[in-house]
């Protein structure tokens, strides 16, 4: 029921001074290109990516919209001309409440004409800072998109309850054993839940839909934190001030360097401080893991299972850092690792610190005998 689809023609537009209607009467003249598949283009500040394609709706069996597979793009405009000859215009983006998106969702779903049996032209403004765009572009009817964002939202369900419940038992094990690496872990968790929330949509979608100044501090600043916070949890179980005082500096100046560089960058967003700030996670990743080889290697029987946690954190990230440094292209591992390895990965902390706990409790109470 929809044909004419032509490849998106893209034109990068330095220092976002075209309008729709300008490139409408100057297309013939402007660079436009084939968008090859996979493609990344990195936008500076005020750049604009535009998208031009064709195509003619058969019957009206249902609305078609245009999904932007990328939660958390700034800003995406559509403008089309109707029937009569004038514009339509719809706007979309993490930069914008959800009360003025045309469809409420994660990511943005844009509509296309309704009218039939006639090529419509259409052009799509893209914004995104920092980060690579590599977005994939999709025309989908609105069943289609409401039964897959219903599987999307019932799996980050799954994961917020399943952070929740860690959240409250770890919380509860903290007060009363008046235990730090719980206390660090609730923390740590808390941080990479509203991180995800950020990263997914979600939190756009669900948790602050009419403040989207919101959106791009929780994206970047609590991951960063969340780098923070993961070390600093380390630093708590593996104790590596015992064997290397080297070692344990180097977690401090980097639980510090996130710290600041992830402050800053709520009141002063710069592509530097994200660049900045990407190495620095790469870097706390592989302290974490040295730091717990370390530990396993001098005879922590409990350090294995919060290796292995990590392992699977640090190979989830890989997906969304790879992204940000325009390594690979926007996908489902770029969009969801990180929460796949965070969901796998907080059971297997838990019950390392649980073994740890009753190792500790166990030895208080011989003492107390004794």
């Amino acid at each position: 029921v929809l044909q004419g689809m032509a490849e998106g023609a893209v034109l990068v537009d330095r220092g976002g001074r075209l309008t729709a209607a300008g490139i409408e009467a100057r297309q013939a003249e402007l660079p436009f290109a084939v968008r090859p598949r996979g493609h990344q283009v990195l936008l500076g500040d005020g750049d604009a990516l535009w998208v031009r394609f064709t195509a003619r709706a058969l019957a009206q069996e249902n609305h078609w919209l245009l999904e932007v597979d990328l939660p958390g793009v700034d800003e995406v405009s559509l403008h089309f001309r109707n029937a009569a000859g004038q514009w339509e215009n719809q706007q979309a983006g993490d930069s914008l409440p959800q009360s003025v998106w045309p469809q409420r969702g994660r990511k943005p779903f844009l509509l296309l004409s309704q009218e039939t049996g006639r090529d419509v032209t259409y052009f799509l403004r893209i914004q995104h800072e920092r980060v690579p765009f590599s977005g994939g572009l999709f025309i989908k009817t609105q069943t289609v998109v409401a039964e897959q964002e219903q599987s999307a939202l019932f799996l980050l369900g799954a994961y917020f309850g399943l952070a929740a419940l860690a959240i409250a038992v770890a919380l509860a094990n903290a007060l009363v054993y008046r235990d730090h690496g719980f206390s660090t872990y609730v923390i740590y968790v808390a941080a990479m839940v509203l991180g995800q929330a950020g990263m997914t949509g979600a939190g756009g979608l669900l948790f602050w839909p009419e403040w989207p100044g919101l959106s791009n501090p929780m994206t970047f600043l609590m991951n960063t934190f969340a780098g923070a916070t993961g070390v600093l949890f380390v630093r708590t179980v593996a104790t590596p001030r015992q064997y290397s005082t080297l070692l344990d500096r180097l977690a401090m100046g980097v639980i510090f360097a996130l710290m600041v560089v992830s402050a800053v960058d709520v009141f002063v967003p710069t592509a530097a401080g994200f660049a900045l700030s990407m190495h620095l996670l790469t870097l706390s990743m592989l302290l974490v893991l040295v730091l717990l080889a370390l530990a396993m290697a001098r005879g922590d029987r409990h350090s294995r299972w919060i290796a292995a946690g990590f392992g699977l954190i640090v190979l989830g990230g890989a997906f969304p850092v790879a992204r940000n440094f325009g390594l690979i292209s926007s996908g489902f591992l770029s969009e969801y690792g990180l929460m796949l390895g965070s969901a796998l990965e907080m059971p297997l902390l838990f019950y390392g610190l649980n073994r740890r706990l009753n190792e500790q409790t166990e030895s208080r109470a011989r003492a107390r005998a004794l």
